[in-house]
């Protein structure tokens, strides 16, 4: 009887199949799926199509003109099988999983160029694959991850809640308030972006115990380094403030931190005389340890819990 044995992680990618729209589900060579799990188990890939070979070429040049990278590539000339390719009809391109063009194969011969303009500087991956008449799909190949464009402007969120709920929310409310959402970074790991002087503000979104981050020293040292440089941090947490270790950057925000808190968080009311004075809203997020604080200094209390009269809202 078949047992079958876990691989070494989860799968979390495009299988990369032969061609599924004609139910061929075999594996193409470059397949995530190849060389996982029991050796035994690994059939390969098995074409049964003809298709394709991938170009023997696939280079990204950066060049000077800002926000743009240049993609190069040689067409095939063979298909899998090793015979000559005479039914080339063109070249697709993607950049990070989206199709971004289908270029006509006029001349088997050309080194090929496109020129591609991302939507915003980011980090991006491009893939390449030829198709022939019968538009069947062959081996793709995959770039390197690689950052293209200039410094980012905008909004950077800091989703380290390992059940990230409030990330979706804020990117939701910016949109609606008319924020470009190509200026809005979202991340879960604190280092993929720069925080550099052209970024508006960064959101840290640390969670709730027991699914909470703790707020490193080298990330508190980027985000008070940005404080310095004059930049803006919104961050939330039921920990961060009273139980966990204070950081370089917690004395920043003025927060006087009362107590653990309890599971008592359920409605939230706007400070009366503050511009949040209005506001008032069901609380259904997760529910433990709900620090108590309240403002110090220059600070001041803009969100409460009604039925502790405790702050949970502070602005400096």
């Amino acid at each position: 009887m078949f047992t079958p044995q876990p691989g070494s992680g989860c799968l979390y990618q495009n299988p990369d199949f032969v061609n599924p729209t004609l139910l061929d589900f075999n594996l193409q060579s470059n397949s995530p799926c190849c060389n996982t799990g029991m050796d035994g188990y690994d059939m390969g890939a098995k074409f049964y199509h003809d298709i394709p070979q991938a170009p023997p070429y696939f280079a990204l040049n950066n060049i000077e003109v800002a926000d743009q990278i240049q993609l190069r590539w040689v067409n095939p000339t063979t298909t899998v099988h090793g015979t000559p390719l005479d039914t080339l009809s063109s070249i697709q391109l993607w950049r990070s999983d989206s199709l971004i063009a289908d270029v006509t194969v006029n001349n088997m011969q050309d080194t090929l160029e496109y020129m591609d303009i991302p939507p915003r500087p980011d980090y991006y991956r491009y893939q390449i694959c030829a198709v022939d008449t019968l538009g069947n799909r062959g081996r793709k190949l995959y770039s390197n991850e690689q950052w293209i464009g200039g410094a980012i402007e905008g909004i950077v969120i800091w989703e380290l809640d390992t059940t990230p709920i409030t990330s979706a929310a804020l990117k939701s409310a910016m949109q609606q308030l008319g924020y470009p959402s190509e200026q809005i970074y979202l991340s879960q790991t604190s280092t993929r972006y720069p925080l550099e002087s052209t970024v508006d503000a960064v959101f840290v979104c640390l969670g709730i115990f027991s699914n909470n981050h703790v707020l490193s020293d080298d990330e508190a040292l980027r985000l008070k380094n940005y404080l310095d440089a004059g930049g803006n941090v919104y961050m939330e947490g039921g920990d961060t403030w009273y139980y966990d270790t204070q950081t370089v950057v917690h004395p920043y925000f003025s927060i006087n931190a009362i107590s653990d808190g309890s599971s008592d968080l359920f409605n939230v009311q706007g400070q009366p005389g503050t511009a949040y004075e209005n506001m008032s809203f069901v609380y259904n997020g997760e529910n433990s340890w709900m620090d108590h604080i309240e403002p110090t200094g220059t600070s001041q209390r803009i969100l409460y819990n009604p039925a502790t009269s405790s702050g949970v809202g502070v602005a400096n």
